[in-house]
């Protein structure tokens, strides 16, 4: 349905986490999660490259925050920005994801998703 394209994962609406992951980096609509559980499922997937994978928290009517994910799969924002009105960052610093994530909308962008294991191995 294109109502479930909005909607945050869920395993019972979406599948497989990695089968969904994949069909929204080919698909139309980004990705979205709720809460921090997700996040961590995805590190244990390793698909997460550290300095270059960021995550999006929504935080409507204002800007989404942005972080970089570092080497300790932890949060990083390197300050406020106006490059990009609909995208800022956090005050500058490191964010434990668990806090960070819990009980909000996100998205993650820029994972070695073709790094995930094939449904055929």
């Amino acid at each position: 349905m294109f109502d479930d394209m909005f909607k945050p994962y869920s395993k019972q609406r979406c599948g497989d986490l990695g089968t969904y992951l994949l069909e929204c980096e080919n698909g139309g609509a980004d990705n979205l999660f709720s809460g921090s559980e997700h996040f961590f499922a995805i590190r244990d997937l390793d698909i997460i490259i550290p300095k270059f994978t960021s995550v999006r928290v929504n935080q409507s009517p204002i800007p989404d925050l942005h972080y970089i994910v570092t080497d300790n799969f932890e949060l990083r924002s390197f300050g406020r920005s106006n490059y990009n009105m609909s995208l800022m960052g956090a005050a500058e610093g490191t964010y434990n994801p668990r806090t960070e994530l819990e009980n909000q909308l996100w998205s993650i962008h820029n994972l070695n998703i073709y790094n995930l294991p094939s449904s055929e191995d």
